[in-house]
């Protein structure tokens, strides 16, 4: 893979919602990455998911799927018997792209084992005495409660387009880069680490 393609990749795997079907779609881009035929992500306590084509005929590579002390799943990825052996720097950045995906999975994870009022008393207090807008608040209520781009769009009667124009610039606010880390950052309750966006001028 070029570094163009790497770096193509990488702002896929974090610009994925961290909830719903991000365990499916990260997996698949990571997959369809290396040339991978299929994919199987086994995650703890969950279904397993099935993409491509899988037989037990065709060469396999897996990767554990371990956050801190934890383990998250592994992902089983399967090419052709005849599909070239992946090279060192193929493997290190295949890899970058599974650490990335257990990273975001775990957020999720940490997501759904909280109360489900969680998310919205989150969002009351730091949220609302911070620089959003009402309906970038609005946006960013719906990313955490695990809607989807077009589920926003949706529900706030707004282009995707426009939703992600919205999200970029609560990013820009709140100091975070994509949207795993915005609601890893809402979820742990992390907002008081988060520079005023104000304070340069």
């Amino acid at each position: 893979m070029s570094p163009a393609e790497v770096l193509a990749v990488a702002e896929g795997l974090l610009e994925l919602d961290p909830i719903g079907t991000y365990g499916r779609r990260a997996a698949t881009l990571i997959a369809r990455s290396v040339g991978a035929r299929g994919l199987r992500l086994e995650r703890v306590g969950r279904a397993d998911i099935l993409e491509g084509r899988v037989a037990s005929t065709m060469k396999m590579l897996t990767f554990p799927l371990r956050y801190s002390r934890g383990n998250v799943g592994v992902l089983h990825l399967y090419f052709e018997q005849s599909a070239p052996t992946l090279e060192t720097d193929q493997r290190r950045t295949l890899s970058w792209f599974v650490k990335i995906l257990t990273n975001a999975i775990s957020y999720a994870e940490r997501l759904r084992a909280e109360d489900s009022e969680r998310p919205t008393s989150v969002l009351e207090s730091p949220v609302e005495e911070s620089v959003l807008t009402p309906r970038e608040r609005d946006v960013v209520a719906l990313l955490v409660s695990g809607a989807s781009t077009r589920e926003i769009a949706s529900q706030t009667g707004l282009a995707a387009s426009t939703v992600n124009t919205y999200l970029k610039r609560v990013f820009m606010k709140l100091g975070v880069h994509s949207r795993v880390e915005l609601v890893a950052r809402l979820a742990s309750g992390l907002q008081s680490d988060v520079p005023d966006p104000l304070s340069r001028y």
